[in-house]
């Protein structure tokens, strides 16, 4: 059994697309090999996380020109159907009902004298499915006009959609793998059968507010030990309870286990 991967570290993602050409209209220049078209995508997504780094962020506070291609861009996605745009740093600490209510968005450009060139933005989804446009119109940066129209016009030339509106039967959902361990039959097991040094009913109990409180179930099966999860997760809606998480597989040193 494979991890579960409920909180995926999208920035993985950027370093393996690398795709060239242009597009211009309402359709993708590229998109991964999911069929699910863009706009069935959207309706599926409630926040818009503009993806940016620590470093990016202070950056952009202590030298606001820096952030003019960004915040043309927020300007655009505020214009479509989410209900909230933002930076990484307004996320960070989100505790979203469901991580697949958010899509991530990499901006990429490259600056060439007083042009911007290749204005790139690639959405990606909770279970890094990604849609890609790229602008083959140069934004002029030389003094006239405002960049962050220029950069908000030249989005819209890519990307310029109507009548879209959340639907939650659209939302992408993460991988799982389900069992028959629910917290009731994993204490019904225990009462019945003594339970080992490592199995059990877990909870990460913690006064902040900013962790969850995870209750998590330890079972053996075979040579093997099984954790569950039962309850807890601030994306509640992306967990089911008896839902598996990792096989734990016993080393030869006291109380390390292997896990896959």
């Amino acid at each position: 059994m494979c991890i579960i991967m409920k909180r995926i570290p999208l920035l993985i993602l950027i370093l393996v697309i690398s795709i060239s050409g242009f597009g211009q209209g309402n359709k993708p220049t590229s998109q991964s090999t999911s069929n699910l078209g863009f706009n069935n995508y959207l309706a599926g997504v409630k926040y818009a996380e503009v993806f940016t780094t620590p470093e990016q962020e202070e950056l952009m506070l202590n030298n606001p020109a820096s952030a003019r291609v960004y915040i043309g861009v927020t300007k655009y996605l505020s214009s479509m159907s989410f209900l909230d745009v933002g930076f990484s740093a307004k996320y960070r600490a989100e505790k979203l009902p469901s991580l697949c209510d958010k899509t991530a968005i990499f901006v990429e450009y490259e600056v060439n004298g007083s042009y911007i060139n290749n204005l790139t933005l690639t959405f990606v989804s909770c279970d890094l499915e990604w849609w890609q446009f790229k602008s083959n119109s140069p934004i002029s940066n030389n003094g006239w006009g405002n960049i962050e129209d220029k950069v908000y016009k030249a989005c819209k030339k890519m990307y310029d959609p109507t009548n879209l509106y959340y639907r939650k039967d659209k939302r992408r959902k993460l991988l799982s793998a389900n069992t028959v361990w629910t917290e009731k039959r994993l204490r019904g097991y225990f009462d019945r059968y003594d339970a080992d040094l490592i199995e059990g009913i877990y909870e990460k109990t913690s006064d902040s507010q900013v962790m969850s409180r995870y209750k998590v179930g330890i079972i053996k099966e075979a040579n093997e030990y099984l954790m569950v999860y039962l309850d807890g997760a601030f994306n509640y809606e992306d967990w089911m309870e008896s839902e598996g998480i990792v096989q734990l597989t016993v080393s030869r040193f006291t109380n390390i286990f292997f896990f896959d």
